[in-house]
């Protein structure tokens, strides 16, 4: 993701086509870039793309609850094992995008030190950080 000011450039992925209208949705943009007015300060982008990811985060997690719920009640197993796919699709969605921002803050430390301290195992991706240790 990119934040300019000044200009809009969009890299579009190459897709196929039959893929594109087999779904029915364009394929997204290779990068996101946000064209911001001056008058934004960076608090501020960073309470909204904060309350943006708590809010689509917030959303796969219900989807994942509502997909796992209907794979319960789904009576045909075919069904039911497509929506169960669905619910570790999302499941698995949601862990990604946490484990992203993790990495991306660079707080795989910090989670080691708790771990070793609290005595709850290893990180969830089972990789060990030590280069950046906590003092």
């Amino acid at each position: 993701m990119s934040f300019d000011r000044r200009t809009a450039r969009r890299d579009r992925a190459s897709a196929d086509a039959s893929a594109s209208a087999c779904h029915g949705t364009p394929p997204p943009a290779q990068d996101l870039v946000l064209i911001l007015p001056d008058s934004i300060t960076e608090p501020q982008v960073l309470q909204a793309v904060t309350q943006a990811l708590s809010a689509f985060r917030a959303g796969l997690v219900r989807e994942a609850t509502a997909y796992t719920d209907a794979a319960r009640r789904a009576r045909d197993p075919i069904r039911r094992a497509t929506l169960a796919g669905q619910a570790q699709a999302t499941n698995q969605a949601v862990t990604r995008l946490d484990e992203a921002i993790i990495a991306q803050l660079n707080l795989w430390a910090r989670y080691d030190r708790w771990q070793r301290l609290s005595g709850t195992g290893s990180r969830p991706d089972g990789l060990r950080d030590e280069q950046s240790e906590l003092p």
